[in-house]
């Protein structure tokens, strides 16, 4: 084979049909081969991944952010993006990258999260987002009710964080009771709030806001007394507003990571 390509009878005979030397085809298929094999994909994946070649693109989502994607005007960048980038080169399909507005359209099925997800675990649907998307490219925490509609992907641990102005009083978990919390909708930062809700017998009133720089901004100025965020980006995140500080572990560790379609057994392709 080598040796036919040297001579360049190969070669000229897939220019002049293919518009691609032979000798490129063949290197990109050995380089995607080698990578490939060794992932060992089940034949639902490799259909899957002949689906997004054939299709040109992979769909990506996730919100803009100083971490995980910040693009500017002439440059993309952040850890997220990277990874989706690298992963489409080596699917050898282009980048499409769709930025979510608010945090809880990830979940939304005709434009709101249906309550019964989150009531009932056997309850399942399809988000919206997934008739425009191939992969949630966002760090997500594992909860158990987005577990019944998305096949999520274990990446970095976390744990929930309490973020408050400095010197603000709030020392223990206990001192949340009768304060206003900047939560997103749908997050994992809800699910924690509640649980110590109830774990200490407290209640506390929610400003709601869209992303995790909407929380530092309403306690920031005034519109919260506390936020709850992911350990991993609140650090980050501090950097920028030095008259916020981080007091209080809220729970465990736990882990995010992407997100695919539930019933679609093609996580092993991000996951690897």
């Amino acid at each position: 084979m080598d040796a036919l390509i040297d001579k360049g009878i190969i070669n000229e005979l897939w220019l002049t049909d293919y518009e691609i030397s032979f000798y490129e085809y063949y290197t990109l298929i050995l380089k995607d081969a080698n990578v490939l094999a060794t992932m060992n994909l089940s034949r639902e994946e490799l259909t899957y991944i002949d689906q997004l070649r054939e299709r040109g693109v992979l769909r990506v989502g996730m919100q803009a952010n100083v971490v995980g994607y910040y693009p500017d005007r002439d440059t993309q960048t952040g850890y997220n993006y990277l990874l989706a980038r690298d992963l489409a080169q080596l699917l050898g399909v282009k980048l499409d990258v769709m930025i979510i507005e608010k945090f809880p359209m990830y979940f939304w099925k005709d434009g709101e999260t249906p309550e019964e997800i989150k009531l009932d675990s056997n309850y399942f649907y399809v988000p919206d987002l997934f008739d425009k998307l191939d992969i949630y490219t966002e760090n997500l925490t594992h909860v158990p009710w987005r577990g019944q509609i998305l096949n999520q992907i274990e990446g970095v641990p976390v744990s929930t964080v309490v973020v408050q102005m400095k010197n603000f009083g709030i020392t223990d978990l206990s001192d949340l009771d009768g304060r206003t919390i900047a939560l997103m909708k749908d997050s994992s930062h809800e699910v924690v709030m509640n649980e110590i809700a109830k774990a200490y017998g407290i209640e506390f009133d929610v400003y709601p806001v869209f992303n995790e720089v909407g929380g530092y901004e309403a306690v920031l100025n005034g519109y919260a007394e506390a936020t709850v965020q992911d350990s991993d980006l609140g650090f980050l995140i501090l950097r920028d507003y030095p008259e916020l500080e981080i007091t209080l572990q809220a729970s465990g560790s736990d882990f995010v990571g992407w997100a695919v379609k539930k019933r679609r057994h093609c996580s092993s392709i991000y996951i690897n």
